[in-house]
């Protein structure tokens, strides 16, 4: 029988719902020994599952009707037992950790310049002052930092150019070794450019009457013909830590909306209040009132566009979304059937008493 107990992992719904998947952090400072050795620590989290609910599904399409089995915090049913311990790891004078800690700078990545595009920044942590920015706007970046802070790689695009990876050096002058520039080094990845069958989507924005700005992207009919009305195509997930709406290529993962507005359908897609990389007052939005609020937002963005563009037909309007996506689709349908006609809804929450505690 498995072990219900593990070590230094994060539990389930941590996986699942938080994106924590490591269960253990080291101490950042070492102890010295009289010897000149060296103490490390490391706190790591313990769960007993124990008690944790075990379901069983099986596979009409397997000949042997075998029934996976696994535990799922179930609502309402228990969760693991958490138990924070301490680790301690004795080297001797030989061993050796390093950590570039010379120019005592912090690197990291954030929408300090817009939400809409991820960017790698720096700041002293000894004289915090102005944040520097280290990558290009107009695009949005994934970044990895070399071991000693000296080179730094970036995978980076924007909605009209496919994924371009770069490498880059980084660089201070000697009498200010906190103020950073980059440098460019070799190109890892070419981008394609802009892909002959593809037209991206439109960013746009608009002030909602909830006091936030909320944006979205609008792919038009490719056949746009002056006078004519087309039918609408509302895409959603709305749930939390999902951004769908940022200046990212997304004519690979979401082709398929690119496919519809080919056919002739006006795509929608809109980021309502509970989407991520907008702070904890946005994000928070929804607490305790999940399927209550995001239909407005998203509500009150296509009547916005319809008032803009007179070929959005708001009498025939669908919508349709997976996971988080497929329950506001049914949400949708119940909530406002005087602007949704058709839900298509993927793999949605239907009863929130069989999903699991992260949520409720």
């Amino acid at each position: 029988e498995e072990d219900a107990r593990s070590a230094g992992v994060a539990t389930f719904v941590l996986q699942e719902e938080f994106d924590r998947y490591s269960g253990y952090w080291w101490c950042p400072k070492a102890e010295t020994t009289p010897s000149g050795g060296k103490i490390l620590r490391i706190l790591y989290e313990e769960n007993d599952e124990s008690e944790v609910e075990i379901i069983h599904v099986t596979s009409p399409m397997l000949e042997t009707r075998r029934a996976d089995s696994f535990r799922y915090p179930k609502t309402g049913t228990a969760n693991p037992k958490v138990t924070f311990k301490m680790s301690e790891i004795m080297i001797d004078a030989e061993g050796r950790i390093q950590v570039d800690e010379v120019r005592r700078l912090v690197y990291f990545e954030g929408t300090k310049d817009s939400p809409l595009e991820h960017h790698l920044y720096v700041v002293s942590y000894v004289n915090p002052g102005e944040v520097t920015r280290l990558t290009d706007r107009g695009y949005s970046h994934s970044c990895c930092i070399s071991q000693h802070c000296d080179f730094f790689i970036s995978k980076y695009s924007n909605q009209k150019n496919p994924h371009c990876v770069s490498l880059y050096k980084l660089s201070s002058p000697e009498d200010d070794p906190t103020c950073k520039t980059k440098e460019f080094w070799a190109t890892i990845l070419d981008s394609a450019g802009p892909l002959p069958d593809y037209t991206p989507p439109e960013i746009f924005s608009f002030e909602s009457t909830t006091g936030f700005t909320l944006y979205g992207m609008l792919y038009k009919p490719h056949d746009l013909q002056p006078g004519k009305k087309y039918p609408t195509v509302l895409f959603i997930y709305g749930g939390p830590q999902v951004q769908l709406v940022n200046n990212r290529f997304k004519g690979v993962k979401y082709f398929r909306l690119n496919t519809l507005a080919s056919l002739g359908y006006v795509v929608v897609v809109i980021d309502n209040r509970g989407s991520c990389h907008r702070g904890l007052k946005f994000e928070g939005a929804f607490k305790y009132k999940m399927g209550q609020i995001e239909i407005d937002d998203q509500v009150e963005g296509l009547q916005y566009l319809a008032s803009r563009y007179d070929f959005i037909d708001l009498d025939r309007v669908g919508i349709h979304g997976w996971s988080y996506g497929g329950y506001l689709s049914l949400m949708a349908l119940m909530q406002r059937s005087d602007i949704f006609r058709v839900a298509i809804a993927g793999a949605p929450v239907t009863l929130w008493i069989f999903y699991d505690t992260g949520y409720t």
